[in-house]
């Protein structure tokens, strides 16, 4: 089993009530468990801090990552909370 340690950074902005914050996404590491089991660590300010999400292996520990980043910033919009990358409605750029 291979360690895999990647993290992937993106600057980001948070609207919230007329006020923007800019933060930094953070995705990973993505690290082994055991056999067949992985996890990924995401942290997205003011909304998710330093979770982990599992996956069979690497790739699927990122996909479900992102998979999660991206639904926690749809409930996110519905509380009047955006968060975007180069505009409004982008998901961070992970649409």
């Amino acid at each position: 089993m291979d360690t895999t340690i990647n993290i992937f950074q993106r600057d980001i902005h948070i609207k919230n009530n007329g006020t923007i914050v800019n933060t930094v996404l953070t995705i990973g590491p993505i690290t082994p468990i055991c056999e067949g089991k992985w996890t990924c660590r995401i942290r997205l300010p003011l909304i998710c801090e330093d979770t982990s999400i599992y996956g069979t292996d690497g790739l699927a520990a990122l996909l479900n990552c992102i998979f999660f980043a991206k639904e926690l910033m749809r409930q996110s919009a519905q509380n009047d909370t955006m968060v975007y990358w180069n505009y409004e409605g982008d998901l961070a750029g992970l649409e």
